[in-house]
């Protein structure tokens, strides 16, 4: 027994002796930017390809946000005059991913939504905060949808924001190597309720700072621009006009074109593409009712991903889905805020700054939360989500 007990204190101290190593070398060596891979499950890596993404390994980037502050600043400078200089619009030009970004970025932040982030336009005035961030960690909490079967924003709106300003006193451990010795402060911004702050760290001897999102673990430059206000929301229907709209939408149609998003063919947390172009040409001719009182559309049953949902080995396949009595929710969409259509990937016919969004809710469950939505065009043609790429569809003679 003596010897045991030995023996498992050795191995204590080795472990113990092993993390407190790697966490010096993490401490005293700035990261630099590298490119993330994907992993199979046979680890054979997938190269991310997005030329709209950069990104950089970080470290340590889950402190909690008393943690943060308390390790990070020193003497509180919260006045005024010391926000005036930061008060402006800010855009959202890089990605910059913490070392724990590959193995959570399924549960956190896809990188379809990464580059979703980028171009978005942030103010901050002493009397308003526009932000934005990714809710997926939350799944259904608060009674939220949490539809993780889509890649989807929420944008915050904060009138009289109650800002934290205060000074950086030490290096911090988890930027990118770049930032490390030009931070100057920290702005702490209210709680998105009830979801957690954000903070902006300011970049000396620029009009850049870097966002940190609570909710994602994530961190992304910002660039001071000369916009003054938030871009002009696109002119929403009323309830007269979107009755009327639903009513000339319903009927029958028939999926007649794959319009791929520039992510395809996009790969799940194992490394398995999420729709196979084989199930993607399973859809072309495929009917997808549009009713008052039924709504169908297909799904591949592949999430969260094909290993685990048994999809490897039973060739290809797809799934009628039926939601009876679906609601419709009709909205005005800037092409810039919608997943895969801001990317100009579509056909030029179909290409336009303003789409007419329809989302079918209660959405359905097959491996994951998904809300169906429909993209009218001023052409009367409509475009379906569906397993996270989109496809056209043509009404038929009833």
């Amino acid at each position: 027994m003596k010897k045991k007990g030995i023996a498992i204190v050795i191995i204590l101290v080795s472990f113990i002796v092993t993390i407190l190593g790697e966490k010096m070398i993490s401490n005293h060596h700035p990261i630099t930017p590298v490119e993330i891979q994907d992993e199979k499950i046979n680890q054979n890596p997938q190269t991310i390809e997005s030329e709209n993404i950069t990104e950089t390994n970080n470290s340590d980037a889950f402190l909690t946000g008393s943690d943060r502050l308390n390790a990070n600043v020193g003497e509180n400078i919260n006045e005024t005059n010391n926000l005036d200089a930061y008060y402006g619009c800010y855009q959202i030009t890089q990605f910059y991913p913490t070392i724990y970004y590959r193995n959570r970025k399924y549960d956190v932040l896809p990188k379809q939504e990464a580059d979703m982030m980028l171009g978005r336009i942030i103010i901050m005035k002493a009397d308003l905060l526009v932000t934005y961030d990714s809710e997926r960690v939350l799944g259904t909490k608060e009674g939220r949808d949490g539809f993780d079967g889509n890649y989807i924003l929420k944008e915050y709106t904060i009138e009289h924001p109650q800002y934290m300003c205060e000074l950086m006193t030490t290096e911090p451990m988890d930027f990118p190597g770049e930032f490390c010795e030009r931070i100057g402060n920290v702005i702490t911004t209210p709680q998105l309720s009830p979801y957690g702050p954000q903070y902006y760290y300011t970049i000396s001897e620029t009009d850049q700072m870097l966002l940190f999102s609570t909710l994602t673990g994530q961190y992304f430059l910002l660039d001071k621009i000369n916009q003054k206000t938030k871009n002009q929301l696109p002119e929403q229907l009323s309830d007269s006009q979107k009755k009327q709209l639903l009513e000339e939408t319903y009927g029958i149609y028939e999926v007649t074109d794959f319009l791929p998003t520039k992510f395809y063919p996009a790969q799940d947390s194992c490394g398995y593409t999420i729709l196979p172009q084989e199930e993607a040409d399973l859809m072309i001719g495929k009917e997808i009712i549009i009713r008052k009182d039924v709504f169908t559309t297909y799904d591949n049953g592949r999430q969260p991903n094909s290993w685990f949902a048994q999809r490897l080995e039973d060739g290809y396949w797809i799934d009628k889905i039926e939601i009876e009595n679906p609601e419709y929710r009709v909205e005005c969409k800037n092409r810039n805020d919608i997943y895969g259509i801001r990317d100009d990937m579509l056909p030029d016919e179909l290409s336009q700054q303003e789409y007419i969004e329809i989302d079918v809710y209660p959405g359905y469950y097959r491996g994951a939360n998904t809300l169906p939505q429909l993209f009218l065009t001023r052409n009367k043609k409509i475009i379906l989500y569906a397993m996270g790429e989109y496809f056209l569809l043509e009404r038929k003679n009833e």
